[in-house]
Order: C-alpha cells, then sequence, then structure tokens
C-alpha cells in the first residue's frame, strides 16, 4: 500500500473537479445542463459502469479474493449503515434531516473513485473485485438511497416502490449471473459497456466541480454542522474501521481494498439522486464536493494505519 500512489491518484480526480468548476465558471454548463447530465449519470453511465470489469475473464487468483470481497462489501455498508443511524441518533436531527446525513453516511464513493484508485495501486485486474462493493452500492442507492433522497422532498409519500425497479438494480443483477456462470460478453457489447460507463468518472467529477462553482463557501463553512459531520465522516469513519476491523481473518489485499474505500467521501451520485428525486441536489453537492475535495488528503493519511 503506497500513500504516495493514492495522493498521485486524488490529485488526478481532483484536476477532473477543476475542469467542471472552470467550465461551469465560464458558462460551458450551467444548472440546468448539469441537472440532464445527473440523470444521464444516474439512469445510463452508472448502471453501465459495472460491466466494464466484469466484461474481461478473471483470473484464479482474483477469484481466490471474492469470498472475502463479497463479506467485506456487506460488511461495509452494514458498518456505514449502523454508523448513519447512530450518527443521527446522537445528533437528534429531524426526519429530512436525518435523511440528508443517512444517505450522505451510507454511499461512499466506491465506483468513480475508488476504480481509478485501485486501478492505479494493485493493477487493472483487480478491478473486477470492486464489482461486488458496487453491487452492494447499486442496491442500496437504487433502493434504501431513493427512499432517502426521496425524504428530503417538501412533498409528502413521494417514494414509489416501481422506481426500485430501474436500470440500476437490473444491471447489478445481471453483473451477478454474469459472473457467477462466467458468461463470456460478446466484444461488441463490452466494448459498448466501456465506453459508455467510462464516462462517469470524467463526468461525475466535473458535475462535483460545477457544483462547487455554485456553493456560498462562507455560508458553508459557517455552519458548524458542516465540521462536525466532514470529520466524523471523512477521519472517525475510516479510523473506527480501521482500528476494528484490521485482524479480520480475510486476505490483506481483500481487507486493504476494503479499507481504501471506507475512506471514500461522499458519493457524486447522492447529489444526483437528490436532484432528481428531490430537487435538492446543490445541498447534497456542497458537501460531496467538500469531502472529496479533502479525502485527497484523508485518504492518504489514513492509509498509513495499515500501509
Amino acid at each position: 500500500m503506497s500513500p504516495v500512489k493514492l495522493l498521485t491518484q486524488m490529485a488526478v480526480l481532483l484536476a477532473m473537479m477543476a475542469a467542471g468548476y472552470i467550465a461551469y465558471k465560464k458558462k460551458f454548463m450551467n444548472a440546468g445542463t448539469a441537472s440532464q447530465m445527473s440523470t444521464l449519470v444516474v439512469q445510463i453511465f452508472n448502471p453501465l459502469l459495472i460491466f466494464t470489469s466484469i466484461a474481461s475473464r478473471s483470473t484464479d487468483h482474483i477469484r481466490a479474493l471474492t469470498g472475502d470481497t463479497i463479506k467485506l462489501a456487506i460488511l461495509l455498508y452494514s458498518f456505514s449503515f449502523v454508523v448513519g443511524l447512530v450518527y443521527c441518533l446522537l445528533r437528534r436531527f429531524d426526519k429530512k434531516t436525518r435523511c440528508y446525513y443517512q444517505l450522505m453516511i451510507l454511499l461512499g464513493n466506491v465506483g468513480f473513485m475508488g476504480i481509478p484508485l485501485i486501478s492505479a495501486i494493485y493493477g487493472p485486474e483487480y478491478v473486477i473485485l470492486l464489482v461486488f462493493y458496487m453491487l452492494a452500492f447499486n442496491f442500496f442507492a437504487y433502493t434504501l438511497g431513493i427512499y432517502l433522497a426521496s425524504g428530503l422532498s417538501e412533498e409528502e409519500h413521494k417514494f414509489n416502490c416501481k422506481k426500485v425497479v430501474n436500470p440500476g438494480l437490473i444491471c447489478s443483477v445481471l453483473a451477478v449471473v454474469i459472473f457467477a456462470f462466467d458468461i463470456e460478453i460478446p466484444t461488441p457489447v463490452a466494448d459498448f459497456c466501456g465506453y459508455m460507463g467510462r464516462v462517469c468518472i470524467p463526468v461525475s467529477m466535473m458535475l462535483i466541480g460545477a457544483s462547487f462553482a455554485q456553493v456560498d463557501i462562507r455560508r458553508l463553512l459557517s455552519k458548524g454542522e458542516t465540521y462536525i459531520f466532514l470529520l466524523v465522516r471523512m477521519i472517525a469513519i475510516p479510523v473506527v474501521g480501521v482500528l476494528i476491523f484490521r485482524h479480520l481473518p480475510v486476505r490483506k489485499e481483500a481487507l486493504e481494498i476494503f479499507f481504501i474505500l471506507l475512506s471514500m467521501p461522499v458519493a457524486s451520485m447522492t447529489g444526483m439522486m437528490a436532484e432528481e428525486y428531490a430537487h435538492k441536489g446543490n445541498d447534497v453537492n456542497e458537501i460531496v464536493a467538500l469531502s472529496t475535495i479533502i479525502s485527497v488528503v484523508t485518504i492518504p493519511l489514513v492509509s498509513l494505519l495499515y500501509a
């Protein structure tokens, strides 16, 4: 585990955010454009991203890590869900505020940031392991995530169970079947999914940058709750997670990947979902942008605990 490699890759993602920031300031995009792009990411690009890693055949070594990875993926979201409940309970939030913070604690940026980080540190063949985290992410994002995002709306009972059946969940189920039965994906299909899915990484980072361009930094930083949340989300949760789970009886590489993903900032998709289901994307994107910028430092620092 190299903190230097982590820092370098985080700097690349930060540059993508800067491109989005500049594009918004130069009026190459506006709030309406960003909202439409968010919908494309949520409904098309993100669901297809999952196929970019399962399209290639995995080695026996990688498959040997599968069992540990599945257990750790379940652990990641179980831990995040419990921490979110405890945090909101201790802070005594009202219902809408509780939905706001639970959504941001539950969903970390395991896909858009996890893929380039894991690929750079361990090699592209290890990206296949992220499919299980992404499956769990998509399951929770398109079920509990939609429920929480809908809870931010002023409209009562906006959540509709039919929204759970969507491209994200469908692609997740298909990916499980393809990986489990080692089904070969035709080259044209794999290429299509690869090109479309990879759009997620730069576009989602640019959207974070664009949202940051709309943020009133002074107003945001004047909120004491912002500091408390970022301290908990970006430092306390990953540090406590490392201390609790560092001696789990699993393979070292699988555990290191788990710790990296536990340290991820708030997922950019949370802002996109908040915009799509409650038209409150900017509120969430402010925290997404700040947590992503902070992660450039916190992820390498936390990695020192398990390097």
